[in-house]
């Protein structure tokens, strides 16, 4: 058994349902932390979170790692992720993951950019079912860079950045896995610029997938980066439903642009996308927007959220979760003061009216704090994952507080406060958006699946602190 370096605050051991979790192994890398999602819960209320770490010979980003907590957030097991023995030039960066109910884990990580390397494992962190990669080096690349998702029928499904099929533009790459860690199907969206997809997807209790992808409507120019989204439904067998695009006026100007970073659904098939809004002719700045649609692709309503009166907190970049009232939760990135950087979350329900927004702060001096991913447990739980950087060391901090608002206060060196609610407004059809159908083409991707063996090493004495709450 690993042996476990646990420091409380707060005295007495009592059990606890809210707290706050502090993870320093070693120097943490804060630059590419943000290419994961938020944490996952599984039935019994066991929680699960990603990060990257330094090993102690001072490589950077050498690991990729994964924590469970329990339901109060004793620490159950961390570990780490090393590099294949043919690739041991090349860090094991944290690209994704999601739990099924039983806590069974899939991983996807990766080495270099080319390649989706995943891992089905048990809920001890180290049994692993297999190991296996989509995409090689060089002629059929697959760039690691977005969601997973296991369904409520047991599908487990990768979405990847394909770059050499097809033809040599970027597109959507979608991936349904088997039993084996095979791909029972893959599928892509093209369009005739590059496609690049939003780093979450949603899923229904059909299976049915929800994904958000941006495009420059004309090449990348001095004229500007006018952009457009589509957002696309699959069923479970790999079959396009819909697609929908979404983008600003019938003439764009330079600098308009529509940009989907994630699609959220919920178990009826409603989709909230989300993401970046800016309008050239009010020479606007970014704003956030989010979008819902029906299962049958009907928009519902489409929302602008702005910039809070310091110049932040628009853009909608890093994950978004309902609970099961199909509330949504999204976070930005906040400003609590001159010296301290805030992670924002924000709460809009179904018919997009604002509900509440919050911030969390490291009580120390923190020169950043980055990530803010956030999600929803089916007890509507609330939980935020970061990054703070304090006196130039990094540590992962976990945060666990109710869903509907309150528990503000202190959890140790985190602060969970209240916000100035934002304000959330009707984007109007015509010079403010545009809906069609979209023409982006759809079809089936061959791909390479090849067995990888991938380093999995217990972190042997890891700095953690539980900080509770009562």
């Amino acid at each position: 058994m690993m042996q476990q370096m646990l420091l409380s605050y707060g005295g007495a051991a009592v059990d606890k349902n809210y707290w706050s979790l502090e993870l320093r192994p070693y120097t943490h890398d804060a630059l590419t932390a943000a290419a994961s999602n938020g944490p996952r819960v599984d039935s019994s209320g066991n929680v699960y979170s990603s990060f990257y770490f330094d090993d102690s010979s001072g490589n950077s980003e050498i690991l990729a790692g994964l924590v469970k907590t329990d339901s109060e957030g004793v620490v159950q097991w961390v570990r780490g992720y090393t590099p294949r023995t043919d690739r041991t030039d090349m860090a094991v960066q944290n690209y994704g993951f999601d739990v099924s109910s039983s806590g069974t884990i899939l991983h996807a990580i990766a080495q270099g950019y080319n390649q989706i390397e995943y891992q089905l494992l048990a809920t001890d962190g180290t049994t692993t079912s297999y190991i296996k990669r989509i995409g090689a080096q060089s002629g059929d690349r697959v760039l690691p860079i977005y969601g997973v998702r296991i369904g409520a029928s047991g599908g487990h499904y990768l979405t990847g950045q394909d770059y050499d099929n097809i033809n040599s533009s970027s597109k959507l790459g979608i991936f349904k896995l088997d039993s084996g860690g095979g791909i029972s199907w893959a599928r892509y969206i093209d369009g005739s610029n590059d496609v690049t997809a939003g780093r979450q997807f949603g899923i229904d209790s059909s299976e049915n997938t929800y994904h958000g992808m941006a495009y420059y409507l004309y090449p990348m120019a001095g004229n500007g980066y006018r952009t457009a989204s589509t957002i696309a439904k699959y069923n479970s067998s790999g079959t396009i439903q819909w697609k929908n695009e979404f983008k600003i006026g019938s003439s764009q100007l330079a600098w308009d642009l529509i940009q989907i970073k994630g699609v959220e659904s919920d178990s009826s098939g409603n989709s909230y996308a989300f993401g970046r809004y800016v309008q050239g002719q009010f020479f606007s700045s970014s704003r956030g927007i989010i979008i819902k649609l029906n299962s049958s692709g009907t928009l519902q309503w489409i929302k602008q959220v702005p910039r809070d009166s310091s110049g932040y907190g628009g853009e909608l970049q890093l994950g978004g979760s309902l609970d099961s009232s199909g509330n949504l939760y999204v976070s930005t990135y906040g400003r609590y003061n001159s010296d301290r950087t805030g992670i924002v979350v924000h709460k809009f329900n179904s018919s997009g009216v604002a509900q509440y927004s919050r911030i969390l702060y490291y009580n120390a001096s923190a020169t950043d704090l980055g990530w803010g991913f956030c999600s929803v447990d089916s007890n509507d739980n609330l939980y935020v994952t970061a990054y703070a950087t304090v006196s130039s060391v990094n540590r992962v901090i976990l945060l666990k507080v109710p869903s509907d608002g309150t528990g503000t206060d202190d959890y140790g060196n985190l602060t969970w406060a209240t916000q100035t609610t934002t304000t959330i407004s009707d984007i109007d059809s015509g010079s403010g958006y545009s809906l069609n159908v979209s023409n982006l083409s759809a079809g089936n991707l061959n791909q390479v699946n090849a067995t990888i063996s991938i380093d999995q090493t217990n972190i042997s004495s890891p700095s953690v602190k539980i900080l509770s709450y009562s």
